[in-house]
């Protein structure tokens, strides 16, 4: 029967991807270090990144509204509270969860179509009036490629990391996507200088024209691994890696 919580193991998966991919990836990840002491006056950048990340709205009478309380009592109340493990075990009680089990199906476990059912619980999570889709259903028909790596991340973090980081299989991160955009940004720059002798109209349409063929560059690129193309490519790995 699935859980009807996430385990601290998990999230504690979620919160050190988190660490190293957007945070201080050259230091160790220490589940018992202060949260304080680790991201200083400024927690906002984390405290988002983790409610893009587990699924969740953290509270802001408790996490955002920093000029509430003095600064003693938000050192007595709160600091000894915030080491990361304690954080993972508050986002696991607020969690909504989403299971990858295998499931029954005709009186047989089938591990694909758990996955597929998870999948597409946290695709609706991403896009709550998403056209209906089933496993022979194209990714990219339904997620933009930020999403596909959003998704791609939830379900490393729920697996416990038996997925492997899209880098590590050669796919594309979010970084790479936006470095992508910012080339053709500074190209789009640069052909505009060129004409800058033409008049505004001129400019206007170059300009959105390197758009448009950003735009569909950037949607050409696949951000996940080769051969997962459909809802179903990406099920059955997730279930191969859980095994």
């Amino acid at each position: 029967m699935p859980s009807k919580s996430y385990s601290e193991t998990q999230i504690l998966c979620g919160l050190r991807n988190l660490w190293h991919e957007e945070f201080c990836p050259s230091k160790p990840f220490d589940a018992e270090a202060l949260i304080d002491d680790i991201v200083g006056s400024d927690p906002l950048p984390l405290l988002w990144a983790v409610e893009r990340s587990f699924g969740i709205l953290l509270p802001r009478d408790k996490w955002f509204d920093a000029d509430a309380k003095s600064a003693e009592d938000r050192e007595e109340e709160v600091a000894p509270r915030l080491t990361f493990r304690s954080f993972a075990k508050w986002i696991a009680d607020h969690a909504q969860v989403v299971s990858l089990a295998p499931v029954q199906i005709l009186g047989r476990t089938c591990a694909t179509a758990g996955a597929f059912r998870g999948i597409e619980q946290l695709t609706r999570h991403l896009r709550p009036h998403l056209d209906a889709f089933g496993p022979s259903t194209p990714l990219r028909r339904r997620l933009g490629n930020l999403e596909l790596i959003t998704l791609w991340n939830h379900l490393r973090w729920i697996s416990k990391n038996a997925l492997p980081s899209l880098r590590d299989l050669g796919g594309r991160d979010v970084l790479t996507l936006q470095g992508l955009t910012c080339l053709s940004a500074v190209i789009s720059l640069a052909l505009l200088l060129i004409v800058q002798g033409g008049d505004l109209t001129a400019n206007l349409a170059i300009v959105l024209l390197c758009w448009l063929l950003d735009q569909q560059f950037v949607r050409r690129v696949n951000p996940l691994p080769s051969g997962i193309t459909t809802f179903g490519d990406l099920a059955r790995l997730v279930a191969f890696c859980r095994e």
